[in-house]
């Protein structure tokens, strides 16, 4: 069986009848609804998306990052010269244009670079270059 939207354009081309899918698909439905077997016939998709219940949501998460929590006493204290902090922030246009920031936590320096791409491996030439 053809999709109701290729049911709807081919009846509407050939001149028999104006329908719209929908009204196609609330027929289907309808007549499932009474116990009937039409709607199986239709295309079936498989899921577009997992159900994510009581998954631990990995996206957006770095393995084997440290927290901060972790930080070393000195670097906390802002005892020693010599411990950063870098940060990237995005443009506007995802995975472009984004910058760099690197600031020294005892003297507040900040080093900044413009990346090309939102990406490690041009962060890191961006930061071994400064």
């Amino acid at each position: 069986m053809e999709p109701p939207e290729q049911v709807a354009g081919w009846l509407r081309r050939h001149e028999l009848l104006a329908i719209s899918h929908e009204t196609i698909y609330v027929h289907v439905w309808r007549e499932k609804r009474a116990g009937g077997e039409l709607w199986t016939h239709l295309r079936q998709a498989g899921k577009q998306r997992r159900k994510r219940y009581g998954a631990y949501d990995s996206r957006g998460r770095l393995a084997g990052k440290r927290h901060i929590s972790e930080r070393p006493a000195e670097a906390e204290a802002r005892a020693v010269v010599g411990h950063w902090e870098a940060d990237t922030v995005m443009g506007s246009e995802h995975g472009r244009n984004s910058v760099i920031t690197m600031v020294e936590r005892v003297t507040g320096y900040l080093v900044m670079g413009k990346l090309a791409r939102h990406c490690a491996a041009e962060a890191t030439a961006r930061c071994i270059e400064r």
